[in-house]
């Protein structure tokens, strides 16, 4: 929030949209260095996590869903065809988007936003409230430090999307008595109060919507978190993801890291590839 302010721009009017934010980004990016010499830069990405695939994609797709209205995936529902590739589902408004934060971006996050150089980041989330503690200088606090806003839309009024993070759970088969076992654990962290620990242990959002209203949940710092559950999107669970979220990864890379395509004709190479793939 101190950079924000530094820059000229008012903290407690964060970025509503891309426009505006790249704006600020450019801002904080043109203040002076640190006393101890390092580059201040508007906003940071997770660079070197590319190569970690799928995963990454997820922490991707979030800023993605706000160029479609949380209405577009990488697949169609069945999971049979690609859809990212159609106009309208905004992959190459996201990848040239991308592109132009980059600019103001340093390429790995060798200076992170805990290092106190960094002035936002897109790809902040509620399970990273604890390295907060651990920040360069002493410990950043929310609302002082730090300040937490939705991710930007396209255009002001816009819903602002984000996505659950995590995997499904699974149960191998196996003999009965195991399977019994597995059931009632699954049955016992399903109970409002062992779900409401376990959140609160893991540092993770409420589970159950029972919870939300838990006081726990309704602190300052964790609330937004919670509000924006309203507008979530559930990860794609098809195996196939994992191939297609490699391939957009691949042109993500070439476009935003090394601007060696069009996001336009970068879609439509990633698309091809994706159905290739799909058909196999």
């Amino acid at each position: 929030m101190y950079k924000c302010a530094e820059a000229g721009l008012d903290p407690k009017k964060p970025p509503v949209t891309w426009d505006e934010y790249l704006e600020s980004a450019k801002k904080i990016s043109a203040l002076p260095p640190r006393s101890n010499g390092n580059r201040v830069y508007g906003s940071v990405l997770w660079n070197e996590e590319i190569s970690s695939g799928s995963w990454y994609w997820s922490m991707l797709s979030q800023m993605y869903y706000n160029f479609n209205d949380g209405q577009y995936q990488l697949l169609n529902r069945y999971g049979t065809h690609p859809v990212f590739d159609q106009e309208e589902a905004g992959m190459a408004e996201f990848f040239g988007t991308m592109r132009e934060l980059q600019k103001y971006s340093p390429l790995t996050m060798e200076q992170n936003f805990f290092s106190r150089t960094i002035g936002m980041w897109p790809q902040y989330g509620f399970g990273w409230r604890l390295n907060l503690q651990d920040a360069m200088g002493g410990p950043m606090e929310i609302g002082r430090d730090v300040g937490i806003a939705p991710l930007p839309v396209r255009k002001a009024g816009d819903p602002h999307f984000s996505n659950l993070d995590g995997r499904a759970l699974m149960m191998f088969k196996n003999t009965h008595e195991i399977e019994s076992h597995s059931w009632n654990l699954i049955e016992l962290l399903m109970e409002d109060d062992m779900n409401l620990k376990a959140s609160m242990a893991l540092q993770q959002l409420p589970t159950l919507t029972a919870l939300k209203d838990h006081p726990h949940f309704q602190a300052d710092e964790v609330r937004p978190f919670v509000e924006q559950l309203n507008n979530s999107v559930i990860n794609e669970s098809f195996a196939s993801v994992a191939d297609v979220s490699n391939i957009i990864l691949r042109y993500y890379s070439r476009v935003v890291l090394r601007n060696e395509l069009e996001p336009e004709e970068a879609v439509r190479r990633a698309g091809k590839e994706a159905r290739a793939v799909l058909k196999r």
